[in-house]
């Protein structure tokens, strides 16, 4: 639970704060990755390691649901 967090400690409000994606963000580093590795799953296979079949179990898991 949060007593183990980092963030424990943390005010509740201050850390929602800190925990929301914003958007413009989460845009801009989506055009980065694209820029630099051409897509999200190139980033994910060379940069991360991550398998054409993990990147697909993520993709249902969050995408798709």
């Amino acid at each position: 639970g949060d007593e183990c967090s980092a963030l424990s400690g943390v005010d509740p409000e201050a850390r929602a704060r800190l925990l929301r994606a914003m958007p413009d963000y989460l845009d801009a580093a989506f055009a980065q990755i694209e820029r630099n590795h051409g897509s999200v799953e190139a980033f994910l296979r060379s940069e991360l390691g991550v398998s054409p079949e993990v990147s697909a179990a993520l993709r249902r898991q969050f995408l798709e649901g």
